[in-house]
């Protein structure tokens, strides 16, 4: 039996990685919870059970540009899972594309916390950034977070060289940006939990 053809193409890198999203998708299928959605509960429960699900758009106008949010609805995040982060500071959006596969399917649901600053290296982050993502059709994007910083001998300190942005799936391209173009890229929120739904009016 001649089986080094076949032993070829499973060799390849490229055909692996197909290989490997087809079966996370094809096994996820009709796992989608059922997960009610509110549109008004109760304010002492607002931040502290539920959460508020935005567009990608809504969020980035709230946390960047002191924009009044359209608030899609209220989600009971503890009743999907009581490991997920609560607080003023933390907010839902659905996630558009196939750049993170595996990690973040499209049409996931993210809980993500504003933070200014204290970004870990690999960090999934929400950002606005200067050009139109593929995917979402917007200047906003979800993905890992990675630096480089070289040591500068002028400030006796380290300090950023280059950014990038970095999808899990490798059919798509990072960001790249220098150090002067740091600036062009505004981090939203870290991502800190998800979960996938079926979202129900109640």
């Amino acid at each position: 039996v001649n089986t080094g053809t076949d032993t070829d193409k499973l060799n390849d890198t490229d055909t692996f990685d197909k290989i490997r999203r087809f079966i996370h998708e094809y096994y996820n299928l009709g796992m989608h919870a059922s997960v009610r959605m509110y549109t008004e509960v109760e304010q002492s429960e607002k931040y502290s059970r539920f959460l508020p699900l935005y567009s990608l758009h809504a969020a980035c106008g709230k946390f960047l540009h002191n924009e009044t949010p359209e608030i899609i609805g209220w989600i009971d995040v503890k009743d999907i899972d009581t490991s997920i982060p609560v607080g003023e500071d933390c907010f839902i959006v659905k996630a558009v594309g196939n750049s993170m596969l595996p990690a973040i399917q499209d049409g996931d649901y993210c809980v993500f916390r504003h933070k200014n600053s204290g970004f870990h290296n690999a960090d999934t982050m929400l950002f606005e950034i200067p050009d139109e993502d593929p995917d979402t059709g917007g200047r906003y994007t979800i993905k890992e977070y990675i630096r480089t910083k070289v040591y500068d001998e002028e400030m006796g300190r380290e300090r950023i060289e280059s950014i990038k942005l970095m999808p899990r799936n490798n059919d798509y391209d990072p960001y790249e940006y220098s150090a002067d173009d740091c600036g062009e890229i505004q981090p939203v929120g870290t991502l800190v939990g998800q979960f996938r739904a079926t979202l129900k009016w109640s």
